[in-house]
């Protein structure tokens, strides 16, 4: 069943801080509270003293950005009702139904408030009825990959086949990423759902990596010629 809040959704939420490189935050796809705006677009701030406001779009092939009601189980390692972090209220976001399955694709882009492209650290990504599988590339497999692009839109990373390990419970695995200047995030594969994602970092909110700007020949050669007046002073001595 689709979740009424969650079809072509935008959808306000406050991030939570979590304790990740002085600056993280989980973005909770798994949360009933979210409010439904339109658009397949996220609000999300990150609170605190200086917060900073962005947007989280979603765009997926076929153009049904799904989430039904919660059905798992309660697992101490993620949902909230035993100690862990995500809400565990709906069963994260798929396409048509509750998974994002073969043949459909989901990409998750950051803009700043003004439309424009921003990227930032990704710790992680949590998948949600991942569950443990040893063959990638059949029907049915549980199994997910990701591709990683800049705000130019140029890819720079593509994952390998990702399976969960036969210890995974209840579905729950999370991908650790670990890459800064992340801009918008590919997920291909079969049999699973977005439940969150873990980002921050003291880049996030940056709009490009940083540029290395040329030493100016004219500075080389003024250093240069301040080396020369030291050994001439040296030889004079």
């Amino acid at each position: 069943m689709k979740h009424p809040l969650l079809n072509k959704s935008l959808i306000g939420l406050s991030a939570l801080l979590c304790g990740f490189n002085a600056q993280a935050f989980l973005l909770d796809f798994t949360d009933s509270t979210l409010v439904d705006q339109g658009n397949n677009t996220f609000h999300f701030t990150t609170g605190g003293i200086d917060p900073f406001d962005f947007k989280v779009v979603f765009d997926v092939t076929p153009d049904d950005l799904t989430a039904t009601t919660y059905d798992g189980g309660v697992n101490a390692d993620y949902c909230a009702d035993d100690g862990g972090a995500l809400a565990c209220d709906i069963d994260g976001f798929g396409i048509v139904d509750d998974e994002v399955s073969n043949n459909e694709s989901m990409t998750i882009s950051f803009f700043n408030m003004q439309d424009e492209a921003i990227s930032g650290y990704l710790e992680s990504i949590v998948l949600v009825d991942l569950f443990p599988q040893d063959t990638c590339g059949v029907v049915q497999d549980d199994s997910a990959t990701y591709s990683l692009s800049d705000i130019n839109g140029t890819s720079f990373f593509t994952s390998d086949c990702i399976t969960a390990p036969s210890k995974v419970n209840g579905g729950f695995y999370t991908i650790d990423v670990g890459m800064d200047y992340v801009s918008s995030i590919e997920l291909l594969g079969d049999d699973f759902a977005l439940g969150a994602l873990y980002v921050g970092g003291d880049s996030f909110g940056t709009f490009s990596p940083p540029v290395l700007v040329p030493e100016p020949a004219s500075l080389a050669l003024f250093g240069l010629g301040l080396f020369g007046l030291g050994v001439v002073r040296r030889r004079n001595k």
